[in-house]
């Protein structure tokens, strides 16, 4: 499975979450990597658009998605994230996540495959 995770407007967070991610034992040994966007007209270099990572265990899964949401509950609005998995999208706002065990639980709710894959 392939998970993605963008922020909006902000290529600092994202290196922030990067550098969370890299560090986090549970997720060693995982694949992440940076998915960069053509730079714009008159800008040199390429910025780092969305964190992609790849695993195929669901409970890696959930250790991802729960370092996501502990960093984004510490994070100060209006930082707002994007977490996607094939044509499932959610979007949280860091104002919303109150209880970074619940909110890890549903993100693995909505993105886990029905088939366990």
């Amino acid at each position: 499975m392939m998970v993605c995770v963008e922020i909006a407007g902000s290529t600092e967070a994202l290196r922030d979450l990067e550098r969370e991610l890299r560090t986090d034992p549970d997720l060693r040994g995982t694949r992440l990597s940076r998915v960069d966007a053509a730079p714009a007209a008159g800008e040199m270099g390429f910025a780092t658009e969305a964190l992609q990572w790849v695993t195929d265990n669901n409970e890696l899964l959930a250790a991802l998605v729960g370092a996501v949401a502990g960093w984004l509950a510490r994070q100060r609005p209006p930082t707002r994230i994007s977490v996607k998995r094939g044509d499932r999208e959610i979007e949280l706002v860091c104002d919303q996540v109150r209880d970074p065990d619940a909110t890890t639980k549903e993100l693995v709710r909505l993105l886990e495959d029905p088939d366990g894959v």
